[in-house]
């Protein structure tokens, strides 16, 4: 799924830097697709929200420990999520 839109923000404070990436995507088809977004593993960086929408839907993500998110995911899977 090719990446349709980018819209990144920058906020400075003295030393912090608040950024806000928006990346838009669009499934074409009428089939549900799985989806991944890899962050880079920067020390530096601190993620605090994570907000995908999804048609009209919003779904606001929690930062877990990637066994943990692992886990919960493959529940929902089985769960037919």
């Amino acid at each position: 799924m090719p990446l349709q839109g980018v819209q990144y923000n920058i906020l400075t404070h003295n030393s912090v830097i608040k950024s806000k990436l928006h990346l838009t995507y669009i499934n074409d088809s009428d089939a549900k697709i799985e989806a991944v977004l890899e962050i880079p593993n920067n020390p530096d960086l601190i993620i605090s929200k994570l907000k995908v929408k999804i048609g009209e839907k919003e779904v606001n993500a929690q930062v877990q420990e990637k066994d943990k998110a692992k886990q919960k995911y493959e529940d929902a899977i089985a769960a037919g999520h």
